[in-house]
Protein backbone atom coordinates (compact mmCIF):
# COMPACT_ATOMS: atom_id res chain seq x y z
CA UNK A 1 0.00 0.00 0.00
CA UNK A 2 2.83 2.60 0.85
CA UNK A 3 4.19 1.77 -2.71
CA UNK A 4 1.64 2.54 -4.18
CA UNK A 5 0.82 5.56 -2.52
CA UNK A 6 4.28 7.03 -3.08
CA UNK A 7 4.16 5.75 -7.25
CA UNK A 8 1.09 8.74 -7.17
CA UNK A 9 1.89 12.23 -7.91
CA UNK A 10 1.32 14.38 -4.44
CA UNK A 11 -1.82 15.71 -6.38
CA UNK A 12 -3.51 12.30 -6.53
CA UNK A 13 -1.94 11.36 -2.83
CA UNK A 14 -4.03 14.47 -1.64
CA UNK A 15 -7.54 13.42 -3.80
CA UNK A 16 -6.39 9.62 -1.98
CA UNK A 17 -6.26 11.06 1.70
CA UNK A 18 -9.09 13.51 1.24
CA UNK A 19 -11.68 10.61 0.01
CA UNK A 20 -10.52 8.72 2.93
CA UNK A 21 -11.17 11.50 4.71
CA UNK A 22 -14.44 11.89 3.50
CA UNK A 23 -15.39 8.12 3.86
CA UNK A 24 -14.46 8.22 7.14
CA UNK A 25 -17.04 11.24 8.24
CA UNK A 26 -19.92 9.60 6.15
CA UNK A 27 -19.43 6.83 7.92
CA UNK A 28 -19.11 8.00 11.76
CA UNK A 29 -22.20 10.07 10.85
CA UNK A 30 -24.03 7.49 9.17
CA UNK A 31 -23.26 4.58 11.84
CA UNK A 32 -22.97 6.58 15.37
CA UNK A 33 -24.19 9.80 15.15
CA UNK A 34 -27.47 9.48 12.90
CA UNK A 35 -28.65 6.27 15.46
CA UNK A 36 -27.72 8.44 18.44
CA UNK A 37 -29.60 10.96 17.63
CA UNK A 38 -32.61 8.95 16.51
CA UNK A 39 -32.70 7.06 19.75
CA UNK A 40 -32.55 10.00 21.89
CA UNK A 41 -35.67 11.50 19.78
CA UNK A 42 -37.70 7.79 20.37
CA UNK A 43 -36.38 8.00 23.82
CA UNK A 44 -38.09 11.60 24.41
CA UNK A 45 -40.97 10.33 22.83
CA UNK A 46 -41.52 7.56 25.21
CA UNK A 47 -41.15 9.19 28.33
CA UNK A 48 -43.11 12.28 26.98
CA UNK A 49 -46.10 9.63 26.49
CA UNK A 50 -45.40 7.56 29.52
CA UNK A 51 -45.68 11.52 31.56
CA UNK A 52 -48.93 11.86 29.92
CA UNK A 53 -50.17 8.51 30.97
CA UNK A 54 -48.76 8.86 34.82
CA UNK A 55 -50.88 12.25 34.39
CA UNK A 56 -53.92 10.40 33.29
CA UNK A 57 -53.41 8.05 36.30
CA UNK A 58 -52.99 10.48 38.84
CA UNK A 59 -55.95 12.63 37.78
CA UNK A 60 -58.10 9.25 37.29
CA UNK A 61 -56.74 8.04 41.13
CA UNK A 62 -57.99 10.82 42.45
CA UNK A 63 -61.28 11.00 41.04
CA UNK A 64 -61.74 6.69 42.17
CA UNK A 65 -60.60 7.60 45.60
CA UNK A 66 -63.21 10.39 45.87
CA UNK A 67 -66.13 8.18 44.36
CA UNK A 68 -65.14 5.55 46.68
CA UNK A 69 -65.79 7.08 49.81
CA UNK A 70 -68.89 9.34 47.99
CA UNK A 71 -71.75 6.46 48.17
CA UNK A 72 -73.61 4.76 51.23
CA UNK A 73 -73.34 1.02 50.09
CA UNK A 74 -76.77 -0.59 49.57
CA UNK A 75 -77.84 -3.90 48.31
CA UNK A 76 -79.99 -4.11 44.87
CA UNK A 77 -82.88 -6.50 45.20
CA UNK A 78 -81.38 -9.00 47.54
CA UNK A 79 -80.25 -11.49 44.40
CA UNK A 80 -77.00 -13.16 44.42
CA UNK A 81 -74.04 -11.46 43.19
CA UNK A 82 -74.76 -13.54 39.93
CA UNK A 83 -77.59 -12.35 39.43
CA UNK A 84 -76.69 -8.62 39.94
CA UNK A 85 -74.06 -9.27 37.48
CA UNK A 86 -75.99 -10.52 34.76
CA UNK A 87 -78.64 -8.31 35.31
CA UNK A 88 -76.38 -4.92 35.19
CA UNK A 89 -74.04 -5.62 32.50
CA UNK A 90 -75.95 -4.76 29.29
CA UNK A 91 -74.66 -1.33 29.47
CA UNK A 92 -70.52 -2.28 29.15
CA UNK A 93 -71.55 -4.37 26.02
CA UNK A 94 -72.00 -1.72 23.87
CA UNK A 95 -70.71 -3.87 20.85
CA UNK A 96 -68.43 -5.95 23.19
CA UNK A 97 -68.87 -9.86 23.65
CA UNK A 98 -68.68 -12.07 27.11
CA UNK A 99 -66.21 -14.88 26.19
CA UNK A 100 -67.40 -17.83 28.05
CA UNK A 101 -70.54 -16.40 29.91
CA UNK A 102 -70.73 -15.52 33.33
CA UNK A 103 -69.80 -18.21 36.09
CA UNK A 104 -70.12 -18.30 39.98
CA UNK A 105 -67.40 -20.26 41.65
CA UNK A 106 -67.87 -21.98 44.99
CA UNK A 107 -67.04 -19.01 47.24
CA UNK A 108 -69.99 -17.03 45.74
CA UNK A 109 -67.70 -15.08 43.38
CA UNK A 110 -68.45 -14.32 40.21
CA UNK A 111 -65.95 -14.98 37.09
CA UNK A 112 -66.65 -12.80 33.66
CA UNK A 113 -64.56 -11.59 30.90
CA UNK A 114 -65.17 -9.49 28.31
CA UNK A 115 -63.91 -8.64 24.88
CA UNK A 116 -64.32 -5.17 22.94
CA UNK A 117 -65.48 -3.49 26.02
CA UNK A 118 -65.46 0.05 26.52
CA UNK A 119 -62.82 0.88 29.56
CA UNK A 120 -65.11 3.79 30.46
CA UNK A 121 -67.83 2.21 31.06
CA UNK A 122 -66.63 -0.87 32.23
CA UNK A 123 -64.55 1.45 35.41
CA UNK A 124 -68.22 3.72 35.58
CA UNK A 125 -70.34 -0.17 35.86
CA UNK A 126 -67.93 -1.70 38.32
CA UNK A 127 -68.16 2.25 40.19
CA UNK A 128 -71.84 1.78 40.27
CA UNK A 129 -71.85 -1.99 41.78
CA UNK A 130 -69.85 -1.22 44.29
CA UNK A 131 -71.83 1.75 45.62
CA UNK A 132 -75.35 0.21 44.92
CA UNK A 133 -74.77 -3.60 45.70
CA UNK A 134 -71.78 -3.70 47.37
CA UNK A 135 -69.70 -6.07 44.92
CA UNK A 136 -66.05 -5.72 45.30
CA UNK A 137 -64.03 -6.36 43.06
CA UNK A 138 -61.10 -9.15 43.43
CA UNK A 139 -59.33 -9.23 40.26
CA UNK A 140 -58.99 -7.18 37.70
CA UNK A 141 -57.37 -7.61 34.68
CA UNK A 142 -57.29 -5.29 31.16
CA UNK A 143 -55.39 -5.78 28.18
CA UNK A 144 -55.62 -3.00 24.89
CA UNK A 145 -57.64 -4.56 22.17
CA UNK A 146 -57.07 -3.61 18.44
CA UNK A 147 -59.62 -1.18 18.58
CA UNK A 148 -58.82 2.29 20.00
CA UNK A 149 -60.50 3.00 23.55
CA UNK A 150 -61.71 -0.57 23.30
CA UNK A 151 -60.50 -3.60 26.05
CA UNK A 152 -60.44 -7.09 26.95
CA UNK A 153 -60.91 -7.81 30.91
CA UNK A 154 -61.09 -10.72 33.22
CA UNK A 155 -62.93 -10.12 36.10
CA UNK A 156 -63.66 -11.90 39.20
CA UNK A 157 -66.08 -9.95 42.17
CA UNK A 158 -67.49 -10.75 44.98
CA UNK A 159 -70.22 -9.22 47.46
CA UNK A 160 -69.80 -7.70 50.66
Amino acid sequence: MKQWLEKLNPRERLIVFGGGIGLLVIGLYLFAWEPLVEDVSNLKTSVQSQQELYKWMQKSSAEVKSLRGSGVVRRGKGGSILSIVSSTVKPVLKGAKIKGGIAEDSKKRVKLQIEQASFDDVIRWLGRLQQRNGVQVVQFYSEQSEQPGRVDIKLLLTGS
